[in-house]
């Protein structure tokens, strides 16, 4: 929202001109949604930008923000890097849902790396959360392993109390830098698309 003020003072005093102020509410529990990081404004490792009602955990010396380098669709997509760190948290979180659609929800995404090394490969955790600032009550519902490619995954979410789902680096090794595009959080349908992978709890089924 978009507030006007100006400063009324005594009649020999006058007053001030209007000033625009930009106010934001709290966010509440989303439905059902998209992102592709295409309205929120670019950032740095110094200003790390996300969009609104989303959250980074950086608990070391990597970093995550909105980047034009980092897109599938233009212009924008999420780059994440670990840099010289094997050890921290570094985790991308979504909007609040109600319980995670209570086992009848899933997310489909594009990920890749920037790094062909197989030894480790880099992954991507994908987990729930109790709490969007914080790791407690983590749950890890799948590993991926990321390519060079642009990828596209669908992972269903397990029914349960936590209300957030998070995308987390896998600190396979030093300066490995993750790109994240284009999420949707949709309910499960009743027949999936053979053109994707299916990812659980269990492992990667092509399906």
């Amino acid at each position: 929202y978009y507030v006007y003020v100006k400063k009324s003072c005594s009649t020999d005093l006058g007053s001030s001109n209007w000033r625009q102020i930009a106010v934001t509410t709290l966010c509440g529990v989303s439905g059902y949604f998209t992102e592709n990081f295409d309205t929120t404004s670019t950032g740095t490792s110094a200003n790390q930008t996300v969009p609104d009602c989303w959250f980074f955990i950086d608990s070391g010396v990597g970093f995550g923000y909105v980047s034009s380098a980092a897109d599938f669709s233009v212009p924008n997509g999420f780059y994440m890097s670990n840099g010289a760190d094997t050890s921290s948290e570094y985790l991308l979180v979504s909007p609040k849902t109600e319980n995670l659609g209570n086992g009848g929800a899933r997310i489909r995404f594009r990920a890749k790396t920037t790094s062909s090394s197989t030894d480790p490969s880099t992954t991507l955790k994908v987990v729930t959360l109790a709490n969007q600032e914080n790791v407690i009550g983590m749950v890890q519902v799948t590993e991926i392993t990321l390519t060079t490619s642009f990828d596209e995954f669908v992972v269903n979410l397990p029914a349960g109390t936590n209300d957030y789902f998070a995308f987390m680096h896998g600190l396979n090794a030093n300066s490995r830098v993750i790109y994240l595009d284009d999420i949707v959080y949709e309910p499960i349908p009743p027949c999936s698309s053979p053109s994707v992978l299916e990812l659980d709890n269990v492992g990667v089924n092509s399906v």
